[in-house]
């Protein structure tokens, strides 16, 4: 069991700076949920990104599924660690997109049905 997490940190910050580096990388996005895990690719990635002068851009995308503390934390984080952050909400996005698979699957039922009439 790790009893001391900074080496590990060290590492994954020089893994971060070695990608951007290698591929020439002028900004990074990342998006936030609000959740541990891209809090904690923030957190890692935001003093990578000031060392190399790098903006680090941040988003999150919500939906009205998206719980209001979920939310909040997301723009606690992205406001705090990234140099560029906006919450979009997709939420008619989302319903257009959601009403459209329901009226694709609604026709693919039908044709199955039509196909399969006889057989069944």
């Amino acid at each position: 069991m790790i009893n001391d997490y900074k080496p590990v940190v060290i590492n994954i910050r020089k893994c971060i700076k070695q990608y951007i580096l290698d591929n020439n990388i002028k900004s990074l996005v990342i998006g936030i949920s609000g959740g541990i895990d891209s809090s904690l690719c923030a957190v890692l990635a935001h003093p990578v990104c000031l060392e190399l002068g790098i903006s680090l851009i941040g988003r999150s995308i919500t939906i009205e599924t998206n719980k209001p503390d979920e939310i909040k934390r997301a723009a606690a984080i992205g406001k705090y660690f990234s140099t560029n952050f906006k919450e979009v909400d997709l939420t008619e996005v989302f319903k257009q997109m959601a009403d459209g698979l329901i009226k694709t699957k609604q026709k693919i039922l039908i044709l199955l049905l039509i196909k399969f009439d006889g057989e069944i």
